[in-house]
């Protein structure tokens, strides 16, 4: 009889209650907050590390540049060596597209990156080649 009570119970059964609902509702909300800034801090350090990585490419390139020309400029523009690197693109942390103002300074180890869809070149951020480190 008590079984039989209890299998009528389960049968009558057919949806979750409200504070099931609920209850799954706030695991979901506790999960989302402590995902969503995990994800976003590893985003931003993924789009430094792809600008390191652009500038450290520029840098090589006007290496390449004062070797090939037998030169001893201290600085090197984008337009200048761009026989020496193949089409930049776009910045990785954004849509800006890098210019050929782009300015390499051997003397302080800096690649000085600017965006070339603006009249006037735009600073988008300094890499230095000795630290490896992005400055916006």
């Amino acid at each position: 009889m008590m079984t039989q009570r209890i299998q009528n119970m389960f049968k009558q059964e057919k949806g979750l209650t409200l504070i099931e609902l609920l209850a799954v509702i706030v695991v979901l909300g506790i999960i989302a907050a402590i995902a969503v800034p995990s994800i976003s801090g590893l985003i931003e350090g993924v789009e430094e590390d792809g600008r390191a990585a652009l500038a450290h490419q520029i840098y090589e390139a006007g290496r390449l540049y004062l070797i090939g020309e037998e030169s001893n400029a201290t600085t090197v523009t984008l337009a200048e060596m761009a026989d020496y690197i193949d089409n930049i693109g776009k910045d990785p942390g954004s849509e800006n597209q890098i210019g050929d103002t782009t300015v390499v300074d051997f003397t302080a180890g800096t690649v000085t990156v600017f965006d070339n869809t603006t009249p006037t070149a735009v600073l988008l951020y300094t890499y230095n080649y000795n630290t490896d480190i992005v400055t916006p």
